[in-house]
């Protein structure tokens, strides 16, 4: 007798091993083990256009327990709705004539009791059949073929096995999937289905997705992709309280009902999720960033259009008796937040694990802010998830990991020589994939790639980005209003780094190391009192000359008394102002801050005062005029 499908409950830990690659874009043929040396964590080294995002995407495409929802397009890198998207898969040099296919193949481990429950489901299919043991693994190969570079068919092959006793005969007999032979082809299939929903999910995240909208559209038409994952989530975080609410139910219903009474119950619901989410989140973010965040509260805000078909949730960052809107914080403040949204609520309770792309992440931040996100990972796959992520920054390599990392080179890119003529010279793309080891064993020469590693292996806090001549500044505002002002308005080299310290007084131990080390440094320090004294503490305890020691009036003698900041004219303070809105409670500072951050990271150029752009041409000028005496 058939037995009526209905899946055991309960969280497996199932995992990916390997994936195999060919034919994919760049991707001629590269196999990732996923074999854990201590941790689940694999970190993927290259310089930009080596290939790392191409591995990436190619894993995400792998996704057999997904294939009919459509949330596998979210979370994946490339969404595939027509046969004509498949062939932007195509390697490149191979478009005119493809005739091939394009492989993506996954090995994925069983645990005893993921073994234990196939078996359980497959003996309650028939009496006919008595499953004693199986393969402690599983082979899935997804296949799209061409012809004439034409997409043809996609194609699943599984490669398993299970013994089966006969009652009668006490024979053994091994299965191999899929049998031609029926019935037995639909037990097979029937088994395949079961152990689909047990395979971890996997979860990409391109850098785009941190770019959290202003408001996110939880219900209504032309959701764009960010709506969509943010509703997963928010639908996850109405699950995960102590009384569980349905997103739909209890949230989009009640806030395009007309009751008053929906209204009432519709607050208490987003109050009893904010709550869950200040907890979590803040408690997560404390150990990452050390930081103080007793007095902050998420607060989750809901609006409905005029018409009721689309309803919309905001969130808040509530200090003390003021809100903020999720825009106004920092970009580092912005991503952690999505950050820890996409790992801590990617999942219902009792779900199976997930394996989490990460491409480049926290790139575009500082590195404190990078090292304190690699801590984070290894708290990530503590229930059993994994994460692979792609970096080109030592402050993302883990020394502990070093045998989990693997080395991405693309032949056509020439390292040593990056301008327009090296990619076009060889134009055959061919992304290869070694383990760290390994490629450092069999290309001692080629330092370009692993020479952050090395640096980071060494005791001491790396010196990559301080073996460049470099300025000591007191603080962040420095940093940015100077990094901004003459790397992007000036259009100044990159051959001087300016490096923020604590304050004034925090200057000490930078100077040492880089004492030490040799390497040229001019110390710039504000033309206030603090600033004044801590000019001549340097210059006596470190044995400093006039010139290696700088405060802004020794450059310009009008900004006696004044710090960095003081460089902006109310006019520059205007267009600051007006790029948060009137709306924006934010500080001054934290204005400031913020502005030119962004303006930074998207190297976006803004009109500012002549006056603040003559002082920084001066302090620019002085930089260079000591480094090149």
């Amino acid at each position: 007798m058939l037995y009526s499908p209905k899946y055991p409950t309960g969280a497996t830990i199932m995992k990916f091993t390997k994936f195999e690659i060919k034919n994919y874009k760049g991707i001629k043929d590269v196999t990732l083990n996923l074999y854990p040396e201590g941790s689940n964590v694999f970190t993927l080294i290259g310089l930009n256009e080596s290939g790392k995002t191409s591995i990436l995407e190619a894993i995400s495409q792998f996704n057999p327990a997904m294939d009919e929802n459509e949330i596998s397009e979210l979370y994946s890198s490339i969404a595939i709705k027509t046969n004509e998207d498949y062939s932007s898969l195509i390697p490149k040099q191979l478009k005119a004539n493809f005739n091939d296919e394009i492989i993506i193949s996954a090995t994925i481990e069983f645990s005893q009791e993921d073994r234990d429950k196939i078996i359980e489901y497959a003996n309650k299919y028939s009496d006919e059949f008595n499953i004693i043991d199986i393969d402690n693994e599983i082979k899935i190969k997804q296949t799209v073929s061409f012809e004439n570079s034409t997409y043809k068919k996609r194609t699943t092959y599984v490669n398993f096995s299970f013994k089966e006793r006969k009652n009668k005969r006490k024979k053994e007999i091994i299965h191999k999937f899929f049998s031609k032979e029926e019935p037995i082809r639909e037990f097979h299939i029937y088994i395949y289905d079961y152990i689909k929903s047990l395979i971890p999910k996997i979860n990409y995240f391109p850098t785009f997705i941190f770019s959290q909208p202003e408001k996110i559209k939880i219900f209504g038409e032309n959701q764009t992709i960010q709506d969509k994952i943010y509703t997963t989530i928010l639908s996850n975080i109405a699950s995960s309280l102590r009384n569980p609410l349905d997103l739909k139910t209890h949230i989009i219903d009640r806030a395009i009902s007309a009751d008053e009474n929906d209204a009432e119950t519709l607050q208490s619901s987003l109050d009893q999720m904010s709550a869950l989410m200040t907890k979590d989140i803040f408690s997560l973010w404390q150990k990452i960033l050390q930081g103080d965040f007793n007095n902050r509260e998420i607060t989750l805000r809901h609006s409905v259009d005029q018409y009721k078909r689309n309803v919309y949730i905001q969130f808040q960052i509530k200090q003390g008796t003021s809100r903020y809107n999720f825009m106004e914080r920092s970009l580092g403040f912005r991503w952690f937040f999505s950050f820890l949204l996409f790992t801590f609520y990617n999942q219902k309770k009792d779900d199976k694990p997930t394996l989490f792309l990460l491409d480049e992440p926290a790139s575009n931040l500082h590195a404190k802010a990078q090292e304190e996100l690699l801590k984070s990972f290894q708290r990530i796959t503590d229930n059993k998830n994994q994460v692979i992520y792609s970096t080109h920054s030592h402050y993302l390599i883990n020394p502990m990991w070093l045998d989990q990392a693997y080395i991405v080179s693309n032949a056509a890119m020439n390292y040593e020589h990056l301008d327009d003529r090296s990619s076009s010279e060889n134009t055959e793309t061919s992304v290869s994939l070694q383990t760290y080891r390994n490629y450092v064993k069999d290309n001692p020469t080629k330092t370009t790639y692993f020479q952050p590693v090395l640096d980071k292996l060494e005791i001491r806090p790396s010196k990559l980005d301080c073996i460049k001549k470099s300025v000591l500044v007191e603080g962040k505002s420095d940093y940015l209003i100077l990094e901004y002002a003459m790397n992007v308005l000036l259009e100044s080299s990159n051959e001087i780094a300016i490096l923020p310290m604590g304050g004034a007084t925090k200057y000490g131990s930078l100077i040492s190391i880089l004492k030490g080390w040799g390497v040229p440094f001019l110390i710039l320090l504000d033309a206030d009192r603090a600033g004044e004294r801590a000019a001549k503490e340097y210059k006596n305890s470190y044995f400093l000359d006039d010139e290696q020691v700088l405060t802004l009036s020794s450059i310009i003698p009008e900004l006696q008394g004044k710090e960095i900041s003081s460089l902006l004219l109310e006019s520059d303070k205007q267009i600051i102002s007006e790029h948060f809105g009137e709306s924006s409670t934010q500080t001054e500072k934290s204005k400031i801050q913020l502005f030119f951050s962004e303006h930074l990271a998207q190297k976006k150029i803004v009109t500012l005062s002549e006056e603040f752009i003559d002082n920084i041409k001066k302090i620019h000028d002085a930089i260079v005029q000591y480094f090149n005496k």
